[in-house]
């Protein structure tokens, strides 16, 4: 188990140290992305988590 958690722990490590050197190469697209792509990801999640719950909702109660 302490070595699962360990290859998570490296693998989350290894993203951020990756995520930083390409802020740190090209700022201008990281920027760009950062403020489009987070809105665009909340969005879907919102999209998913809603659906998720209200489709078995509609379905059950005859809404479709």
């Amino acid at each position: 188990m302490v070595c699962m958690i360990r290859i998570f722990q490296n693998i989350g490590l290894r993203f951020d140290a990756a995520v930083m050197m390409f802020a740190h190469l090209h700022p201008g697209l990281f920027t760009a992305g950062a403020l489009v792509g987070i809105p665009l990801f909340i969005l879907a999640v919102v999209f998913a988590v809603t659906s998720a719950v209200m489709i078995p909702a509609a379905l059950l109660l005859g809404w479709t």
